[in-house]
């Protein structure tokens, strides 16, 4: 009976799953315990939402797509790229700033970025958890700018093209 209802509920998690993204959603976000607190057509709907949401949010992509929003969000959150590609294109100094009392986890997943921003990740301090990420990139800036805070990044790649020097810059705080 067990094996029935565990399989009855992974057929409708995946028929859910495929109709948002069928719908056209390339995001949704849940809360602290899993709970669905909705889906977005836009990367920058999502980011709204952990913005102006509570602390401990996921962000999980469930399409390839593109974010031109970010900065510092003021909580902690997941962003679980979910197997997908997010493409960064927000044009002011960096994507995600973690600071004091922040943990920021990105997992699961592929990000790139070209010369719009100057670091996917700026560790001001608090804590970043890394896990399962490659980055790619077309500059010469670091993907993460590290001046304080705790860094534990585990089976990650950082690479690009020939401009690309740096995956992880530290100057301040401890990394594993």
């Amino acid at each position: 009976m067990k094996k029935i209802l565990s399989s009855l509920f992974l057929a409708v998690s995946a028929a859910l799953f495929s109709a948002s993204a069928l719908a056209g959603n390339v995001a949704e976000v849940l809360n602290a315990f899993g709970g669905l607190i909705g889906t977005y057509s836009s990367t920058s709907e999502a980011l709204s939402a952990i913005h102006d949401g509570a602390d401990g949010s996921t962000l999980r992509l469930l399409a390839e797509c593109g974010a031109s929003i970010g900065g510092d969000f003021g909580k902690s959150f997941t962003l679980d790229l979910n197997g997908f590609t997010l493409h960064v294109t927000k044009t002011s100094q960096y994507f995600i700033g973690i600071n004091d009392g922040e943990t920021v986890t990105i997992k699961n997943g592929k990000m790139d970025w070209a010369s719009t921003c100057n670091y996917i990740v700026n560790l001001k301090g608090g804590t970043l958890n890394m896990e399962d990420v490659t980055i790619t990139s077309s500059v010469a800036n670091p993907d993460i700018m590290q001046t304080g805070g705790t860094a534990t990044i585990k089976d990650c790649v950082f690479g690009g093209d020939s401009r690309s020097v740096m995956g992880v810059y530290v100057d301040g705080g401890v990394g594993t």
